[in-house]
């Protein structure tokens, strides 16, 4: 999946563990929102990780490790 960056917090995320096409794909071609990001090379909880869509939820506990 594609390295894309975030525009709520600025971090560094990906397409699959973030929203970035609702309500459409912005011109900046940045994520609106985080639930995952990568911190010093891990994957941690993003900024809006509490908000997350309880399908996705658990591929994201998963990538940051969260059981």
């Amino acid at each position: 999946m594609p390295t894309i960056e975030c525009s709520k917090c600025g971090g560094i995320t990906n397409t699959a563990v973030s929203n970035w096409i609702h309500p459409e794909i912005r011109e900046d071609r940045k994520a609106y929102e985080c639930y995952a990001k990568i911190l010093d090379g891990k994957w941690v909880k993003g900024c809006s990780y509490d908000n997350c869509n309880p399908y996705l939820k658990p591929s994201v506990d998963n990538l940051i490790g969260v059981s």
